[in-house]
């Protein structure tokens, strides 16, 4: 009976285990824009390229997004006009 018993607790444990050891789909960021002399940019369009590149710095692209920030929209970028 424990046999049986540490069985079930252990598969039941294992499986809660598979089912939280998800990956996250996304990740949070925040970012400062600047210009070439330092100074922050404030109250201008700008477009920020995003890219995930596979095993060192010139390697493929895996991924990449564009995103066109407005700073007269009030909301995130990806809800005002990302691309």
């Amino acid at each position: 009976m424990t046999k049986k018993f540490i069985f079930v607790i252990n598969f039941v444990l294992g499986v809660t285990l598979c089912v939280f050891a998800q990956t996250q789909q996304t990740f949070k960021y925040q970012a400062l824009a600047r210009d070439a002399d330092g100074t922050i940019i404030v109250g201008q369009n700008i477009s920020v390229k995003i890219s995930i590149l596979s095993e060192r710095t010139q390697g493929l692209v895996i991924y990449s997004e564009l995103i066109r920030y407005n700073p007269k929209c009030k909301t995130l970028p990806h809800v005002c006009g990302a691309v």
